[in-house]
């Protein structure tokens, strides 16, 4: 699929109080930019770059209103890979497809043990199974990734749940959202 095209944010804002675990260090994406870099967009902090190629930059920050300009160019992707901040919310809301990149102890809104949430239907959860382990999530982002250069497109959303919560955490509580 050469005109897959997939927006990035790896960190929040450093001065959330979460953020050492929420944020993804760069290092840590080597492998994802060394495989898709041509199709991947840095959306990160208001700047807006291709990964592979430092030169093509727009910065949404000066932009009338950069959470417009952001999702305006949402709108256009394919996909977006984010950590827990504001892109997951605002591309799940515009109903784009999100793989969310979510810490091992979670902010209540992901839960626990799920792959799909019900706050957004185009929401995919990829989740740290170890603290600050971000290796193995970044591996299974490219195996989805592959999937979909193969032209499997349900690999964008995540799963329907089937309403059996895994009980790994002790916070694991089920919801009854029907």
């Amino acid at each position: 699929m050469p005109s897959l095209r997939v927006g990035i944010v790896w960190a929040g804002n450093p001065d959330h109080s979460n953020d050492h675990n929420r944020s993804v260090p760069r290092e840590f994406l080597a492998p994802l930019v060394s495989e898709f870099g041509p199709h991947l967009l840095s959306l990160q902090n208001g700047n807006i770059c291709r990964m592979t190629d430092e030169s093509v930059r727009v910065d949404v920050a000066d932009s009338f209103d950069p959470i417009v300009s952001t999702a305006a160019l949402m709108s256009e992707l394919d996909l977006v890979i984010s950590v827990d901040t504001l892109p997951v919310h605002l591309a799940g809301a515009l109903g784009v497809p999100v793989w969310a990149l979510i810490a091992f102890d979670p902010d209540w809104r992901w839960f626990y043990g799920r792959e799909d949430t019900p706050w957004y239907k185009t929401v995919r959860l990829f989740r740290q199974t170890k603290i600050k382990e971000w290796a193995a999530v970044i591996d299974d982002v490219i195996v989805e990734l592959r999937k979909l250069e193969l032209g499997n497109k349900a690999a964008l959303l995540p799963p329907k749940w089937d309403g059996v919560f895994l009980t790994e955490h002790p916070q694991a509580v089920p919801l009854d959202f029907s």
